[in-house]
Parts: structure tokens; sequence; C-alpha cells
């Protein structure tokens, strides 16, 4: 049980910005990247903090509705196909239905036209997969 609390803590913490991923560490600033239509949910990736090449990310993938619930929410930067990405598996946040909380290995280097990828796996097995921009339009 005493393992478990950091974790939730943790979930609880990255509710809103900036996200705090442990005690005394902070991701930093969540930043909008992007809304897509995906299956039956509207789907708003958002980046917290900097991504710099050869870190790991963290992310927040927001759903609505939040029911039906996705069976599994899973990211990479990269490619479409993910050829040299490591993808990986978000953990629903409890305290915000919906949500999805993500940690993403930025690759080094990140390649030319490389986004931000979720894909959604839905209860029936279907697959949904959009791409978001790794930086806002306002920033670039």
């Amino acid at each position: 049980m005493i393992r478990i609390f950091p974790r939730i803590l943790a979930v609880l913490a990255c509710a809103g910005a900036p996200c705090i991923a442990e005690e005394g560490h902070s991701h930093g600033d969540e930043v909008a990247l992007g809304t897509a239509t995906m299956g039956e949910w509207q789907v708003t990736a958002n980046r917290i903090g900097e991504w710099k090449a050869g870190t790991d990310g963290a992310a927040t993938v927001d759903l609505v509705p939040a029911k039906p619930a996705a069976k599994a929410v899973r990211v990479w930067i990269g490619t479409e196909d993910a050829a040299g990405s490591v993808k990986a598996k978000g953990e629903a946040e409890t305290a915000h239905p919906g949500g999805w909380h993500c940690h993403v290995a930025v690759p080094n280097p990140i390649p030319e036209g490389a986004a931000f990828w979720v894909a959604i796996e839905d209860d029936a097995g279907g697959r949904h997969k959009a791409s978001f921009p790794l930086e806002p339009e306002a920033t670039k």
C-alpha cells in the first residue's frame, strides 16, 4: 500500500497544471497540442513541460465523453508506423474521468516530420489513431 500511495498522489496532482509527478518533482505546465475526433471521442493531446530529445516526456490525453471508457491509450513520438519509436501505454486518471496520463520516450534525434501519435483501443477492439504536432501552432 505504501508503494501505491505516491502513484495515487501523482495522478491526483496531474489533474491540473503544473503536473507534479512525485513529491518535489514537477513535469511543468500543460500545453494543448491539438484536438481530433477519434472514434466516438473528441480527443485533446497535451504536452506537459518541455520534450527534449533523448528524454522521457510527460503528456495527457483527454477523451470526451469519458464514457464509454477506452480500453487502452498508447502514445509515441515519431512517424505513423512508429519505426524507431517506443510506444507507451497511458494510465487512466481516476480523479479525471476520460483523462489518461502518459510518459513518452522522446527519440534522439527526433525524426524529420515527427508527431505525437495517439492510438486508442475501444471495448469492441476497434483502433483509432491520430497525430498531433510536437509544438502548438502558436509557438512554431
